[in-house]
């Protein structure tokens, strides 16, 4: 039986939509993933097996065939493992399967069956409140938009400069852990500051990773070589569905 199932793989800020398609054949028991996925994708393939078995759930039998489409767009990070169980489930016949054409799935799936939130893989999450009328009609002084465009292409050349030679990094959004390394080394201030937020909020190491990489833009922004308290105070300060989930 096949069963399809919709997700979407994120490049940068731009999310492509992928059909998760599963096929529960015939054959020796083996469960196949293809369509492009990297490391984390090919591993969900255990953590979803486990996961389903301790919801309850059985293992489908026979040989599974997990497509990833369209091919042509790398998928990454373990957020396909929601939309690749719903499929397995689906395919087998153990839920049904006419309302799926209606949904989006997105989510990393713990080995108890349980779905992990997805803030870690989010730079900036800020709350909006409603602006009162007062606010809106008061007149300030704002940064022209002009300025605050200059800023961010100087931000972008010097990324550039940066990576120069490194075809595969063009900012600092794409930076792995050695470029993270490299780049994003913390004073004893600044370091001590990320150790007491680490103590107090434990986010992943994932988190972790983001925080540097907006605290090494915010620098950039304003022009600094190294990353001061001030930077990742402010970086922080942009992770507040943090403090309410992990607190």
């Amino acid at each position: 039986m096949l069963a399809k199932v919709h997700c979407s793989a994120v490049q940068g800020i731009v999310a492509h939509p992928v059909e998760v398609e599963v096929n529960d054949g015939y054959g020796e028991t083996l469960t196949v993933i293809v369509g492009l996925p990297d490391a984390a994708v090919r591993e969900s393939r255990d953590r979803v097996t486990t996961a389903l078995g301790n919801s309850g759930f059985k293992m489908p039998l026979g040989r599974t065939t997990i497509n990833l489409a369209p091919a042509d767009i790398r998928k990454e990070g373990p957020s396909f493992d929601l939309s690749i169980a719903v499929g397995m489930l689906a395919a087998s016949g153990q839920i049904e399967s006419n309302k799926l054409d209606q949904l989006m799935m997105i989510g990393e799936l713990a080995l108890t069956g349980a779905v992990r939130p997805l803030l870690d893989r989010v730079d900036l999450h800020v709350e909006v409140p409603q602006v009162k009328f007062q606010e809106i009609t008061a007149k300030r002084d704002g940064e022209p938009s002009a300025a605050i465009r200059e800023r961010v292409i100087a931000a972008r050349q010097l990324q550039e400069k940066r990576f120069d030679g490194n075809i595969r990094l063009t900012c600092n959004a794409r930076m792995q852990a050695r470029e993270i390394k490299q780049h994003c080394q913390l004073g004893d201030e600044p370091k001590n500051l990320l150790r007491m937020t680490m103590s107090e909020l434990n986010p992943s190491a994932r988190a972790y990773d983001r925080i540097l990489k907006v605290s090494r833009t915010i620098a950039d922004l304003a022009g600094a070589d190294e990353i001061t308290s001030e930077h990742l105070s402010e970086t922080l300060q942009y992770r507040t569905l943090d403090r309410q989930l992990w607190a």
